[in-house]
């Protein structure tokens, strides 16, 4: 049987950041400090009173913790626990809203995966071990899928498999191949997956089943670049941005396939190009949220109906600013980043990470 995990009190420090402008709005902002550093990979889960992060902690001789922070919607911290049964936790949302974590641990010499829940594991079977998969996190609920594209690119099918979990254990199913090509961008419904996949110059539009089974498709002629999808529908409005070197786009496109409206959010100055774009986060009221990269730094916007609404970009030496309201989020150091973007209650909540310390920006 299992135990629960130990408190991390003394190894994590959690203060309020000096971000007053933004907190009276209703969000808050907290920083994640400790003796010896702590860094932000990017595991975030959003939940309906808060945030659950997974960083790293650094230790006396130079080991590291990995400690799960719990936040609520004001910041305040509601648990914070030291893994002890692997490494590399990768977070998902199981049933009853319950946060869990996907390990990486070493048995007999091996590296295997199991997943437990991430708090309130005292007594549970003991995880089952298999092979790691190390597929992207799709979804919520007691099924949850793993996606991962083959090495070989879009010539090659990319591998699923589900985690169905029941009584606090997570057994996996088979693998099955998607159909080509590869190169899957998921978003999880009740019984399958909506996708969108490039197909040479266009784009494939399909429902998946679970088992990985085409349901429909269709073909879809977008923009050349970056193509993130935020909702995917044969039967109604789909929305997507679409990022070529100078500017990020929001794009409806209707069930006939064909483009409703074509909005430009963010237009960027010359010597500036998008590098990347997050996977959009969908917030209960409608807003898309979404992360980029950039040749010499990064940020994350807020849309509703191809509108921009908040736009945080990094400057240098200074943090980050929030080009709408001209308010800035100050940061000590010129190193940090956008780890994540995640649903957070209604809102979401920004995490950054930098040489030393981690900030939370809880927004509503």
């Amino acid at each position: 049987m299992t135990t629960e995990l130990r408190p991390a009190f003394d190894l994590l420090e959690c203060a309020r950041h000096p971000a007053a402008d933004f907190e009276a709005e209703g969000g808050a902002c907290v920083e994640l400090s400790g003796r010896g550093g702590v860094q932000h990979r990017g595991e975030a889960v959003g939940q309906r009173h808060g945030v659950w992060l997974a960083v790293e902690v650094g230790r006396h001789g130079g080991s590291v913790a990995e400690v799960y922070v719990e936040l609520d919607v004001g910041g305040a911290v509601r648990w914070l626990g030291v893994e002890d049964r692997g490494t590399a936790p990768r977070l998902f949302e199981g049933p009853s809203r319950r946060v869990w974590a996907l390990l990486t641990a070493r048995v007999d010499g091996r590296p295997q995966e199991l997943a437990l829940p991430a708090r309130g594991r005292a007594e549970l079977p003991e995880p089952a071990l298999a092979q790691p998969f190390g597929g992207a996190l799709i979804g919520a609920g007691d099924r949850i899928g793993q996606v991962a594209p083959d090495p070989g690119g879009p010539a090659k099918p990319d591998a699923l498999q589900m985690l169905a979990i029941r009584d606090g254990f997570a057994r996996r199913e088979p693998k099955v191949r998607l159909p080509l090509p590869g190169g899957h961008d998921l978003l999880p419904e009740p019984d399958g997956f909506q996708a969108l996949v490039r197909d040479g110059a266009g784009y494939l539009h399909r429902e998946l089943s679970d088992r990985g089974s085409v349901v429909r498709e269709r073909s879809l002629s977008l923009p050349q670049g970056i193509v993130r999808p935020a909702r995917l529908s044969f039967d109604g409005l789909s929305e997507l941005l679409v990022a070529d070197e100078r500017s990020i786009v929001h794009l409806a496109i209707g069930p006939n396939g064909a483009t409703v409206r074509s909005m430009p959010l963010l237009e960027l100055p010359r010597r500036r190009h998008v590098h990347g774009l997050s996977r959009v986060e969908v917030l209960p009221d409608g807003r898309l949220c979404c992360a980029y990269e950039l040749t010499d730094g990064d940020g994350w916007f807020i849309a509703r109906g191809g509108e921009l609404q908040e736009h945080f970009t990094r400057v240098e030496h200074r943090g980050y600013a929030e080009l709408m309201s001209g308010r800035d989020l100050l940061l000590r150091g010129a190193e940090w980043r956008v780890t994540r973007v995640a649903l957070c209650a209604r809102g979401y909540a920004a995490v950054v990470s930098g040489p030393s310390s981690v900030v939370a920006l809880l927004r509503p």
